[in-house]
């Protein structure tokens, strides 16, 4: 119901970056808390930092005034954005976007713009354009 949902999405949106259960201590020059290494399979250890770093960083996660913190959830999940939002465009009559997709640069041509060096001309005659006969990939001997 409408309660639990609303329990459900609050432990989201009014989240802070570091709850008080995680701090371990404080003083004038040192704090100390908890954390899951992520990269050791989520091993919980304690962390010291300068009390200005343990603050800068901390301040890297609170928003501007007039920003609110929300989990993608719902509709908005990625794994049914692009289909949901197409449903919904239907239902509200609103005319579909048309994203054109870039075709991807080749490497000839990234190394063309970013260089000015043309890789598939002659390197002796500098005017006849080379043709590539076979790409080899992996796995091919």
């Amino acid at each position: 119901g409408p309660k639990q949902v609303l329990a459900y999405l609050g432990r989201y949106t009014h989240r802070v970056a570091l709850s008080n259960s995680r701090l371990v201590s404080m003083n004038e020059n040192k704090v100390t808390f908890k954390l899951k290494n992520y990269r050791k399979d989520g091993k919980k250890e304690l962390m010291v930092l300068p009390a200005y770093e343990f603050i800068r960083r901390f301040l890297l996660h609170v928003l501007p005034k007039g920003y609110r913190r929300i989990r993608m959830y719902g509709f908005l999940a990625n794994r049914y954005k692009q289909k949901n939002l197409e449903k919904i465009r239907t239902y509200l009559q609103v005319p579909q976007v048309v994203v054109e997709k870039k075709k991807k640069a080749s490497v000839a041509e990234v190394i063309l713009h970013s260089t000015g060096v043309n890789i598939l001309l002659c390197p002796k005659c500098k005017k006849v354009s080379l043709i590539l006969i076979h790409q080899g990939g992996r796995g091919s001997g």
